[in-house]
């Protein structure tokens, strides 16, 4: 069995309402996800996008970006990305960075074979240069094929100009899975026969993100497990994938929800109902 741990947009370096603690909380929950992933010995750390938030971070993420993987590292656990929208500087990604310093996988159109899984990688790309991508992946030999990709993509984000199904009919080769990042929901669908899912940010970067923060354990020769220890979710799966969400522990949020109608003082009901 081959077990990934996938996670995406974890926003480093993000001080949110201009907190330095926000900052550090988008800190604490990748490490988090690091602390998680070498506790349960799985077999590689895939990450899907959007390691900082800002294309050109402080020295301080980027500093805790490399300590964390290094730990990885240490632990003899591959870590796997493609580059997000926040990821790239004028003429660079940052993922040759970590490839560099600690040994990270820039997933491409090349196979990474892990176990019975040979993974691959579509970075993001902006819409006026998608009608020019070629999806020609290069054959595998293992048991399962995974894609690993940044975007916004259809049917998981409605109205999305990303078509996953269109991408997963022109790839030279069929895909088992499909492991995304940028939308910051937690989704998974059964799309064409790939099981495709977003595992949401790791931290809330918008107000409207109020379902708890997580990652997906996705397990590969997951058939072994026993037919009444199956859950619903699973039917989502092809043959031999499974998964689990695993929530993490981020600072509580309270949300204030207030309905004023156009005659009201706006600003003295919000006022009132946080009084």
């Amino acid at each position: 069995m081959t077990v990934l741990l996938h996670t995406s947009d974890t926003h480093l370096g993000y001080h949110q309402y201009h907190l330095r603690e926000r900052a550090n909380d988008f800190a604490t929950v990748f490490e988090q996800v690091v602390d998680d992933a070498i506790d349960l010995d799985v077999d590689g750390v895939v990450h899907s996008g959007d390691m900082f938030h800002d294309s050109n971070p402080r020295i301080a993420p980027l500093l805790h970006a490399i300590q964390q993987l290094r730990r990885l590292q240490a632990a003899d656990i591959p870590f796997l990305t493609v580059a997000g929208n926040h990821d790239s500087t004028r003429d660079e990604q940052w993922v040759s960075v970590f490839t560099e310093v600690a040994d990270a996988i820039h997933l491409s159109h090349d196979p990474t074979v892990i176990g019975d899984v040979a993974i691959y990688g579509q970075d993001y790309v902006p819409p006026s240069r998608r009608n020019q991508l070629e999806y020609d992946f290069e054959e595998y030999d293992a048991e399962h094929a995974v894609l690993v990709a940044h975007g916004a993509f259809e049917p998981l984000v409605p109205h999305a100009e990303w078509s996953l199904p269109s991408v997963l009919s022109s790839s030279s080769i069929g895909f088992d899975v499909a492991l995304l990042g940028d939308d910051h929901t937690p989704a998974y669908e059964d799309v064409g026969g790939t099981f495709a899912t977003y595992p949401g940010s790791t931290e809330r970067t918008a107000t409207d993100q109020r379902a708890e923060r997580g990652y997906t354990i996705v397990q590969f020769g997951a058939d072994a497990r026993a037919e009444d220890e199956r859950e619903d979710r699973d039917e989502v799966c092809p043959a031999g994938v499974s998964y689990d969400r695993i929530p993490l522990e981020t600072r509580p949020h309270e949300y204030v929800d207030i309905e004023a109608t156009e005659d009201q003082d706006v600003d003295a009901a919000v006022r009132s109902e946080l009084r």
